[in-house]
């Protein structure tokens, strides 16, 4: 029979030859693995973009931009400010920026990094009032609010606007000065734009544009409104229409549990949210999720994903514990919350706990090759997030060719402990365990 493993005997004079080719061999393997473990537990983070394919698929910094909000042109122009973003999930220690310029230019400047939420960085816009239809008191005098104004309601009329005196909130005159000229609430304007009505069958309607537009749910309306904020529909006056196929669901910002997804509300659509990790990554808390029916879900058309390179959307709120601050997300800009009752209109949205006392960090740019430039900046573990801010000032006219982001960690047992609490934590998510 053939013996496709014989034995092999080497002789005695490449015995040592043997021993010292295994040796290598396993050594060699013995430093692969180091190498790949090393990678694993302490791995870097690059980003890179190519300023001559703008919309390159290549290209995973996030949205090189001037400020302005225009895309960066031929050239950079002296003190005309590069801003861009990435977003990395991990405890970085140190962070590197290179770039690269066309020609013979000459590059200078400083680049300022800092660490927060994209959207916390959102210029700040006016206050927050109460929500459309929100009925008030101050001083005796009645109000409802309607397109972000007070009209008021004379007592002696109220009864014909079925409305009752004691459904009316008393709130604050930090609350009251939110807003400026009050309106008179005229006879004929029971319908006012952002009124608010309950039915016999208990279903909540909101006026929009002329047509009474039913809650999906009365735990939808509850999510932005009291009870007492609602009138009953009247019977003696000519009831305007119904649009019973266009319902109103939960809040922008609100996180919805359905079947086994989870998503967020951002202006009458639904966007999905990747991943566990995306989920907790951007600071929201599970407590914070609405569980619903396929009918409350009903009202959504689904849009695109939410992940961790993605801003916190419309209706988001950043709260700051220790500096009693909160923020809503709207339009681009952070409106401050304030005011016990204001904030009561928003506490079913989950608060993405922060630290508003962000600090901006300079990094000093240095040539180091021809053409080729960088900057190099520890970071502390104790900074807040895993998205990152730049803002570059050159000094001087520049063309740019292409730039990169590097972030490491340092390879010591601190980061050890937490990359196996992360693993620690991903077994527990998928196995059900806590949160």
């Amino acid at each position: 029979m053939f013996d496709f493993t014989p034995d092999i005997v080497i002789s005695a004079k490449y015995q040592k030859w043997y021993v010292l080719g295994r040796f290598f061999l396993y050594g060699g393997f013995f430093i692969f693995g180091i190498f790949v473990f090393l990678k694993i537990v302490f791995p870097d983070h690059y980003d890179f973009f190519d300023f001559s394919q703008y919309y390159g698929k290549n290209n995973t910094i996030i949205q090189p931009r001037l400020e302005s909000g225009e895309n960066v042109g031929e050239k950079l122009l002296p003190n005309e400010k590069l801003i861009f973003n990435v977003v990395a999930r991990g405890d970085f220690d140190a962070l590197r920026w290179e770039v690269k310029t066309k020609g013979d230019d000459v590059l200078e400047g400083d680049l300022l990094v800092t660490r927060a939420y994209r959207a916390m960085l959102y210029p700040q816009g006016e206050k927050m009032g109460f929500r459309q239809g929100s009925l008030l008191r101050y001083e005796g005098r009645l109000f409802i609010v309607s397109k972000d104004m007070l009209y008021e309601i004379d007592e002696k009329t109220i009864a014909s606007f079925s409305f009752d005196a004691k459904n009316f909130l008393e709130i604050t005159q930090e609350e009251f000065s939110l807003y400026g000229n009050v309106s008179p609430l005229s006879s004929d304007t029971i319908w006012i734009e952002g009124s608010l009505f309950v039915s016999e069958d208990g279903t909540y309607y909101q006026v929009e544009d002329q047509s009474l537009q039913p809650f999906v749910s009365e735990r939808a309306y509850l999510a932005s409104y009291r009870k007492e904020d609602a009138r009953f529909l009247p019977k003696d006056q000519e009831i305007i229409p119904r649009e019973e196929q266009k319902k109103k669901g939960f809040p922008n910002g609100a996180l919805l549990s359905y079947k086994d997804g989870v998503f967020i509300v951002e202006d009458g659509f639904l966007r999905g949210i990747d991943t566990a990790q995306t989920f907790l990554s951007k600071g929201y808390d599970w407590e914070s999720l609405f569980s619903v029916t396929e009918e409350e879900i009903s009202p959504y058309e689904i849009s695109g994903l939410f992940s961790l390179r993605s801003p916190h959307p419309q209706g988001t709120i950043f709260a700051d514990k220790e500096m009693g601050t909160s923020y809503l997300v709207d339009e681009g800009k952070l409106r401050e919350i304030v005011g016990d009752h204001i904030s009561k209109q928003y506490q079913s949205i989950g608060m993405v706990l922060v630290n508003f006392d962000v600090q901006t960090k300079i990094c000093p740019l240095s040539q180091i090759g021809k053409k080729k430039y960088a900057c190099f900046l520890p970071l502390s573990m104790e900074e807040f997030g895993f998205e990152y801010e730049f803002v570059f000032v050159p000094k001087n006219e520049a063309s740019l060719k292409e730039m990169g982001v590097t972030l490491s960690m340092k390879k010591n047992w601190e980061h050890t402990k937490l990359f196996l609490l992360d693993i620690k934590n991903r077994l527990g998510q998928r196995m059900g365990i806590g949160n």
